[in-house]
């Protein structure tokens, strides 16, 4: 039988995506392992791997005044108690991944409460900051690491 490159790829047994490949296996298997996290009745982020992974549109979820990225306390108590030991925000709008350990969020992170419940935020200058800058066409990625204060 002769495969058809322009047919669409059907799903595995478990009816899930075949294996791409511009994801990794490691990747796959984080992703079928995925569990949400909640807060006020919303998703806001997933347990994948031990990292708590948050999608985010900078401009209208990042704090202005003091310049940080903020988190519900029963978010970060749910992502503890699933196993994440990290925190990753990536901003969308600048393809940017902020990463932090959840124990630098608790032990650095300022208690706020502007009205959506007691949030720890953790300033810009804490994080780990990944941005994408160019994409080749053979696929190779070049990335800009700083702390979260320079991007």
């Amino acid at each position: 039988m002769r495969h058809n490159s322009s047919a669409p790829r059907a799903a595995n047994a478990r009816g899930t995506r075949p294996n791409d490949r511009t994801r990794s296996l490691a990747q796959c298997i984080m992703a079928r392992r995925a569990r949400p996290i909640h807060a006020g009745g919303q998703v806001v982020g997933y347990v994948q791997g031990g990292v708590f992974r948050k999608r985010v549109r900078g401009s209208r979820h990042m704090l202005r005044a003091p310049r940080a990225w903020a988190f519900g306390l029963d978010s970060l108590d749910e992502a503890e108690r699933l196993g994440a030991g990290r925190v990753e925000v990536y901003d969308t709008e600048t393809a940017t991944t902020y990463q932090a350990d959840l124990d630098r969020i608790r032990s650095k992170g300022v208690l706020i409460d502007r009205g959506r419940g007691p949030q720890l935020a953790l300033l810009l200058k804490e994080w780990l900051a990944i941005r994408e800058v160019s994409r080749t066409p053979g696929g190779l990625v070049l990335y800009w690491l700083s702390n979260g204060a320079e991007v």
